[in-house]
């Protein structure tokens, strides 16, 4: 399992998904899902229960907006690091920095302009 940020952002979203499921799979005990098709869709389904809460927390947050706004520290390394730290209370133990990346591959702005 990879767990730096630069390691994940390496990584497809598909790719990513399934190491949430993984993640998640893990974490509730279950048992009989193998294929990487079954825990895509895990891990999709657990991002998604997570959107309000994510939102919530990210879409507002003054430091990260301070961040993507510097021109020195707008980095998907950077965002993605600060965001593991906003989430990493509400999310399921290491799937912070997966979700993070998630998030900065979508676009931050493109995510929160839902609300």
């Amino acid at each position: 399992m990879l767990h730096s940020v630069e390691e994940v952002l390496q990584l497809n979203s598909e790719t990513i998904y399934e190491q949430i499921g993984e993640l998640a799979i893990q974490h509730q005990g279950l048992r009989g899902i193998e294929m990487p098709e079954e825990k895509r869709e895990v891990g999709k389904s657990l991002f998604d229960a997570y959107q309000s809460q994510l939102r919530s927390k990210i879409c507002n947050n003054k430091k990260l907006i301070k961040v993507m706004q510097s021109e020195e520290l707008n980095t998907s390394v950077n965002i993605a690091s600060l965001i593991v730290s906003i989430i990493n209370p509400i999310v399921i133990p290491g799937s912070a920095v997966l979700i993070s990346v998630l998030l900065v591959k979508y676009g931050i702005l493109k995510y929160c302009e839902v609300i």
